[in-house]
């Protein structure tokens, strides 16, 4: 019990950094840190705010126990095809393209998932 205490305050330590703090401090230039920070970047946040460095190793910590999801053939579009196929084989349907104004627009479902993202303004030249 008490190793776990202290794995759990290291990992807490360094899951506290700012990604890039990290990386450079634990794991140097190089492959590793590239790695890292590719999975860091899933936090969806600039990788030189603290807490960053948790999503690169959780991330890390489950590829390493549980596999590397990476799909050799096709690329991320083979994830989401699969996705689609599995869906549509549980009846589910998907519709894009159709701005939803009112979930009264909507047929009955059991489940509704929605992109609720704010649009991007268009970057200018």
């Amino acid at each position: 019990m008490t190793t776990h205490v202290f794995d759990l305050a290291r990992f807490g330590w360094g899951a506290a950094l700012p990604a890039t703090a990290y990386a450079r401090h634990v794991l140097g230039d190089g492959r590793a840190g590239a790695l890292f920070a590719g999975l860091a970047a899933h936090a969806i946040r600039p990788l030189e705010q603290t807490l960053t460095a948790s999503f690169g190793l959780v991330l890390g910590n489950a590829g390493h126990r549980r596999g590397w999801p990476l799909p050799w053939q096709g690329g991320s579009r083979a994830i989401a095809q699969a996705m689609t196929r599995y869906l549509q084989a549980l009846g589910g349907d998907i519709v894009c393209g159709w701005t939803v104004t009112s979930l009264a627009e909507l047929p009955p479902a059991r489940r509704v998932l929605l992109d609720v993202t704010p649009p991007v303004p268009p970057t200018r030249r």
